[in-house]
């Protein structure tokens, strides 16, 4: 749904910033096969939010003014289990929106279940260095030594 598989966007360099108001991530751009509830190719532009930890919001532009978003707050259960909850809005095609932008969730995270429940190893290595990172992870790195610094556990 999200990109051509064995093609995938090259990511172009992006911003990182950390504020007062959390981090904000951006502009990172990519083609879509099946961008939005639509389901037709776009071009989107992404833009991310995190204020505190676990509470991720996306903001994905079409154009100046036709926009998708996610606000997925995630709660912690269990070392290794997390619940992710997801609330989407889109300011344009309302029409059977409401469906449509579920089913497309639906697929969309469906996707990336099993791609998660891959990972090998499991838990993410305590360590930064551990691990090799590419461009696309910038904003994870960052993310992670952040969640250190509130003192939470595996962050970095």
């Amino acid at each position: 749904m999200l990109g051509q598989s064995g093609e995938p966007d090259e990511i172009e360099d992006y911003d990182v910033d950390r504020t007062s108001d959390g981090l904000r991530a951006g502009p990172i751009v990519v083609s879509q096969p099946a961008g939005d509830h639509r389901r037709m190719p776009v071009q989107s532009t992404y833009r991310f939010w995190i204020p505190r930890p676990f509470m991720p919001y996306l903001m994905k532009s079409l154009d100046e003014e036709r926009c998708f978003s996610h606000f997925m707050p995630v709660t912690p259960v269990e070392d290794d289990v997390s619940l992710m909850w997801v609330l989407t809005s889109a300011n344009f095609d309302k029409e059977d929106g409401d469906e449509r932008i579920s089913a497309r969730n639906d697929d969309v995270f469906g996707e990336d279940v099993p791609i998660v429940n891959s990972q090998r190893p499991a838990m993410i290595p305590e360590a930064l260095r551990q691990e090799l990172h590419v461009r696309a992870d910038k904003l994870s790195v960052v993310y992670r030594r952040w969640l250190a610094e509130f003192g939470i556990p595996g962050a970095q």
